[in-house]
C-alpha cells in the first residue's frame, strides 16, 4: 500500500500555529486532558469539546479535509459505527474537524456526504493548532473519555469496524459505558 493510500499529505504548513507573541501549543499527551476547542458546524451551531465529552462516555475527534481521499472514505464508515455503538448503549459522540478549508467548501461536501455527526469548520486553525504535534498527516483520530482525557491517537485511515473496537476498548478501560 502506498504512503498516499495510508494517510494523506503531511501537514508541515500547520507548524507552528502559534503566533510569535504566543507560547507554542502543548502537544496532546495520552493520559492527559486534551486541548479544548469551540467551533461551528456546517449549520452554524457551536460545539465545545469539553461539553461534548462530559455528555458522552467517549468522544471521537477526527481531523480531516475534503481533498483527502482516505478522510472522505472513512467518514461514512464512522457514521455507521457511531450509529451501531449508540444503539448498543455506548454513549459515543464524534466531532469531525475540517482542517483549514473554507466554510463553503465544507458545506458543499456536507451536502453530498451524509453523516450522523457534526462536521466542524476550523478555517483559521484554532483547533488544529494545539493538536498539531500529533497531526502530522490526515486523517488523524483521537479518542477522549468523559473527562476530556486523551485515551488513544490513531494516525492514518481507519475502518468503521476498527473505530468500534477502539471505542469499546476505551469504554472498557474507563468503566464508563
Amino acid at each position: 500500500m502506498s504512503v498516499r493510500r495510508r494517510a494523506c499529505l503531511s501537514l508541515p504548513w500547520l507548524l507552528p500555529m502559534a503566533r510569535a507573541d504566543e507560547r507554542a501549543p502543548q502537544m496532546p499527551t495520552v493520559g492527559r486532558p486534551a486541548p479544548g476547542f469551540k467551533l461551528p458546524d456546517t449549520h452554524g451551531r457551536s460545539h465545545e469539546l469539553a461539553a461534548t465529552c462530559a455528555a458522552h462516555a467517549v468522544t471521537v475527534v477526527n481531523f480531516w479535509a475534503t481533498w483527502c481521499a482516505p478522510c472522505v472514505k472513512e467518514l461514512p464508515e464512522f457514521s455507521d459505527a457511531l450509529r451501531e455503538l449508540n444503539a448498543g448503549g455506548a454513549r459515543v459522540s464524534l466531532l469531525a474537524v475540517n482542517a483549514l478549508e473554507p466554510a463553503d467548501k465544507v458545506r458543499a461536501f456536507a451536502s453530498r456526504v451524509r453523516v450522523e455527526f457534526p462536521l466542524l469548520i476550523d478555517r483559521e486553525g484554532e483547533a488544529v493548532g494545539p493538536w498539531v504535534g500529533f497531526a502530522a498527516g490526515l486523517p488523524v483520530t483521537f479518542l477522549l473519555d468523559s473527562r476530556g482525557v486523551l485515551r488513544q491517537r490513531i494516525g492514518g485511515p481507519m475502518s468503521g469496524t476498527a473505530l468500534k473496537d477502539k471505542v469499546l476498548a476505551v469504554v472498557a478501560a474507563t468503566g464508563r459505558g
